[in-house]
């Protein structure tokens, strides 16, 4: 970048990346329901921010560029809490996206508290110590870097901006934030942006222990206190000037400050909890399928024609090549192989933090579903849908058979949702963690007595009209021994093609994997001839079918 001068940021106004990956083309190639993708992705993000994030751009949804997908973040109809959550990781991709998304907002002639106000309404501030740290680091990064472009503008003879009179969603009169020192003004009293990322980090400390949610009474915290913490915090161990700290620490105690709450399960939710979103990014007035319920029901049940459990024959997918130590691959495996893991990933675990309400108790409150919650999965069976319960699993009114997690992690939940087929560990929590799409795959065998359906791969087709159902002999009406003979035939004959399955990482990215073949083995016949039924590329209907009952089923371990 030849216009950077000696001693700038090395963040730009426009960010330029030399991208640590390769980006990628997305592994669906069809735009016949992008739309669908998107809010299956948003529902994904929602629940666990990396693996929607993976989905989305695997999908063709988002660019797998950072500016795109801080795009799609800001315009979209996500959970602003996972957009901090996701932010705030150590991941690569992480830091990446949040500086662009950070650099997205104008944060010329902010002040300290104005600045982060600014930030904070678009995500919410994690209640993770580390993940906190990072989000206002990379505020105060990019507020250096525009102001450091400013004064260039000034020099080049371009004219000063105005001071901002508001910040946020709308005026705070209440904060008198044009009281606030702002831009150049504030930056001539600071020597670094690492001076002003402690400034604001503490600042944000102060507001958590005076207010937490806002819901409770205030805590007062004397200023003499608190600039004790911020001793030593400029170069060489020297003090931020005392006119600049008295006057963030007035406005912070003058009222609650919604945009720097911190987030807690203990609290209700933000006014702005989710992002409006627009037409451009699918979101808008009416769009109510991105914004999920409290996991009342399996993620997918409203895009979804058919859902259940199965056993992956071997344990779990093949182990791919050039991987050793594991024999197979399961959802566990997932993040500990193929991702980058941090010890605050939270969509891997859930870790309390000493910044939720309550402390380290609320994890403890908060793990697993409860009677409650897997009541209400079981209950909420739609009418004209099917349910396959795992095998050995009682009828929808034992709870386990529905909203439990797999015994063992060699069995997943399937859900097949227009052209895909998803993979994972539980109905009631989590998200997938893989997907395959059907227009690559065929039925290859089904064996009725040990109740497994065999996949194998189709090789691109060519001539495939780009409905994601490729031309193949209609299933339409056969006998189940008659659809088992002709996908054995057609499966012959395609015998070198592979099977692609994509891993969805819980760092934003994802991983394919190419087995020779995958074998699930289904709870009963009546399942067994469900699925291949489905499954048979001319027998999948365009979009998800609706049956005239709902069906579960509940079979004793044979």
């Amino acid at each position: 970048n030849t216009d950077v001068g000696p001693g700038e940021d090395v963040v730009g106004s426009r960010l330029q990346y030399e991208p640590f990956f390769v980006p990628r083309q997305p592994v669906i190639r069809t735009q016949q329901y992008k739309k669908e993708f998107q809010r299956i992705g948003i529902l994904m993000f929602n629940r666990q921010p990396g693996f929607g994030l993976a989905f989305l751009v695997a999908a063709g949804v988002a660019r797998d560029y950072p500016v795109d997908m801080s795009t799609f973040l800001r315009r979209s109809k996500v959970d602003i809490k996972q957009v901090g959550n996701f932010l705030g990781e150590a991941f690569s991709l992480s830091h990446t996206i949040r500086l662009e998304f950070v650099n997205s907002v104008v944060l010329q002639n902010t002040g300290v508290v104005s600045a982060l106000i600014q930030v904070f309404h678009m995500l919410q501030l994690p209640d993770d110590l580390q993940k906190i740290n990072r989000l206002v680091h990379g505020v105060a990064r990019i507020w250096w870097r525009q102001h450091e472009r400013m004064l260039k503008d000034i020099s080049n003879g371009a004219p000063a901006l105005r001071p901002r009179t508001s910040v946020g969603q709308g005026p705070q009169p209440q904060l008198h934030l044009s009281e606030e020192l702002v831009g150049l003004e504030l930056k001539q009293y600071l020597t670094s942006s690492d001076a002003l990322h402690q400034l604001m980090f503490s600042t944000v400390l102060l507001h958590w222990f005076m207010y937490r949610d806002g819901l409770g009474t205030k805590r007062e915290l004397e200023y003499d206190l608190w600039k004790r913490l911020n001793a030593g915090i400029e170069q060489s161990g020297g003090d931020v000037p005392e006119h600049v700290q008295h006057q963030i620490y007035t406005l912070v105690k003058k009222a609650f400050i919604p945009e720097l709450t911190v987030a807690s399960g203990e609290r209700p939710e933000r006014p702005d909890q989710y992002n409006k979103g627009d037409a451009a990014a699918g979101g808008g007035a009416g769009d109510s399928a991105a914004i999920p319920e409290q996991f009342a029901e399996p993620l997918l049940t409203a895009f979804a024609a058919v859902e259940g459990w199965a056993q992956i024959v071997g344990g779990g997918f093949p182990r791919p090549q050039g991987l050793s130590g594991v024999q197979t691959v399961t959802y566990r495996h997932v993040s500990s192989i193929f991702s980058e893991v941090t010890h605050t990933n939270s969509s891997s675990m859930r870790f309390g933090s000493p910044l939720a309400s309550g402390g380290f108790e609320s994890s403890s409150r908060h793990s697993g579903s409860g009677a409650a919650a897997s009541s209400a999965v079981a209950a909420h069976v739609l009418p004209g849908h099917h349910y396959l319960a795992p095998h050995g699993a009682a009828t929808v009114g034992a709870v386990p058979a529905v909203s439990g997690p797999a015994k063992r992690d060699d069995h997943a939940w399937l859900s097949l949702c227009y052209t895909l087929l998803f993979f994972s560990a539980s109905p009631g929590t989590g998200v997938p963690y893989a997907f395959i799409e059907l227009r690559k795959i065929c039925v290859a065998a089904l064996d009725e007595e040990q109740r497994i359906l065999t996949l194998a791969g189709a090789p691109d087709l060519e001539d495939d009209p780009g409905d994601g159902v490729p031309p193949a002999i209609s299933m339409h009406g056969a006998s189940q021994s008659d659809v088992g003979a002709s996908c054995a035939d057609a499966s012959s004959a395609r015998s070198t093609a592979p099977v692609s399955v994509v891993l969805l990482l819980p760092d934003g990215r994802w991983q394919e994997l190419t087995l020779p073949k995958l074998e699930l083995r289904l709870p009963g016949p009546v399942e067994l001839q469900t699925w291949s039924m489905h499954l048979m590329p001319g027998s999948r209907p365009s979009r998800p079918s609706v049956p005239p009952v709902s069906t579960v089923f509940g079979q004793s371990q044979g």
